[in-house]
């Protein structure tokens, strides 16, 4: 019999009803452990903010390879901005992946040592509101995933 996909309902969690919470922790416990992963709607993460990051990504991977390729940033191992077609590789096979990508992580403050934790890179003089939309996006996904591992640790007996 086929499997489906679990939807969970991220305002079980937070509603303030400890029934529903609990439903909420049992079946994100119990859908990692049958099958790896769930769907998680009610997350309350704008999708006009979803399309934008898309849109943002969009105008930055059309523009020339000369162009991205001031992005790259080989010292800090790709860790931040842009990485090309070919760079990355799987683990124990030599082939190159066909992908490339923008990555990013928590905006911090000059305080924060920048060799333990390298600042972002942003594409603002070519691609106007790219910084803006795609740190929103990342800080608004970060706090949503500690309140999933949150619930994680709630299903593992670790509250």
């Amino acid at each position: 019999m086929p499997r489906s996909i679990p939807v969970i309902d991220f305002e079980d969690f937070i509603s303030g009803d400890e029934s529903r919470r609990e439903k909420f922790v049992s079946m994100v416990g119990d859908s990692l452990k049958d099958i790896g992963f769930f769907a998680l709607e009610n997350h309350g993460i704008a999708i006009d903010l979803i399309e934008k990051s898309y849109q943002r990504g969009d105008e930055f991977f059309s523009l020339e390879n000369s162009v991205k390729s001031k992005y790259l940033q080989p010292n800090i191992s790709h860790q931040r901005g842009y990485t090309a077609f070919g760079v990355e590789h799987a683990k124990d096979n030599p082939a190159p992946d066909l992908k490339e990508f923008w990555q990013t992580g928590r905006s911090h403050d000059s305080k924060v040592s920048t060799h333990n934790y390298p600042a972002n890179v942003w594409p603002s003089d070519t691609v106007p509101q790219f910084e803006e939309t795609i740190d929103d996006l990342y800080n608004k996904m970060e706090n949503l995933s500690l309140k999933l591992l949150s619930a994680c640790s709630i299903y593992l007996g670790k509250e």
